[in-house]
């Protein structure tokens, strides 16, 4: 009888802790999530787009102090960067005639880190 009970006892301990790291597994998961869902960039739209259009970039940067977006021509040079955004959520309006017409990068930058980047093009 008392070895049935220590039997018992260590099937409790072993499925308490296959649970607690199964827990842990899944708090670290849905934490990482949350820190995605708390920080992206969309794709821009309209894309492409023409000099005389304007295109929207929608972000979300829940928490952050410090947000920009950063835009690259094809070569990898910085063209453009919208500093002080707003934190939270938000809208940025490119203008066609901003750029030149080409293939760009941007980047949501969130306290000086590059979260997400997407392709966008201008048109003639």
């Amino acid at each position: 009888m008392k070895s049935t009970f220590i039997f018992y006892s260590f099937l409790f301990c072993l499925t308490s802790i296959q649970a607690m790291s199964q827990h842990d597994i899944n708090s670290d998961q849905e934490s990482k999530l949350t820190i995605e869902r708390k920080l992206t960039v969309s794709q821009n739209y309209p894309n492409p787009f023409s000099a005389d259009e304007s295109t929207t970039i929608t972000y979300r940067a829940i928490g952050a102090l410090d947000v920009s977006l950063v835009f690259y021509n094809a070569k990898g040079k910085r063209v453009l960067l919208l500093e002080k955004l707003i934190p939270g959520s938000g809208q940025v309006i490119i203008h066609g005639n901003q750029l030149p017409p080409g293939a760009y990068t941007y980047a949501l930058a969130v306290n000086g880190r590059i979260i997400g980047k997407k392709k966008m093009e201008i048109v003639h």
